[in-house]
Order: structure tokens, then C-alpha cells, then sequence
């Protein structure tokens, strides 16, 4: 329902940044759930899980560099008051 939702959702009149946003995020989503299934019977979820983010963090830091935009390093450090007990 992800993708079918996301092109209910958009509406022709209204096709801006965002919509093609959620539109590319849906693809996108679609066939990496495609691709798992092609995925070796023998390839341990760990090796998944480390080859998907040892690819994802290089995409990520180019898109951080295209946004240009200042870090925030509070959300990196350990804040404790903001942790919630339950």
C-alpha cells in the first residue's frame, strides 16, 4: 500500500519537492524489498545489515554536502534529561 498510497495521496495539482520526495522514497523502498528476496540463502543478516549501511552512510554524507546546511551537533551528544525512563 506504501507506493499506491503515496500516488493517492498526490494529487497532479499539487506535484512539488516534497511529492516527488515521498514519490522517490517510495520507489526506492519498493525495489531494495525486491532485491532482498534476491538476496543468497547463505548471506547472514549481519552481512546484509553491514553492506546496506556501509552503503547507505557515503549516499547519506553526499546528500548532507548537496543540503549545505550548518550541523547540529546537540543531537549527537548524550543528553540525559532528555531520555525517558518509561
Amino acid at each position: 500500500m506504501g507506493f499506491a498510497g503515496v500516488l493517492v495521496i498526490i494529487r497532479p495539482d499539487q506535484i512539488d519537492f516534497a511529492a516527488l520526495s515521498a514519490l522517490i522514497v517510495a520507489l526506492t523502498i519498493a525495489v531494495n524489498n525486491l532485491l532482498i528476496r534476491k538476496l543468497p540463502k547463505q548471506q547472514s543478516v549481519v552481512h546484509t545489515l553491514l553492506v546496506t549501511n556501509l552503503v547507505g552512510m557515503p549516499v547519506s554524507l553526499c546528500l548532507v554536502f548537496i543540503e549545505g546546511q550548518p550541523w547540529d551537533w546537540s543531537a549527537f551528544l548524550w543528553q540525559p534529561h532528555r531520555v525517558p525512563l518509561f
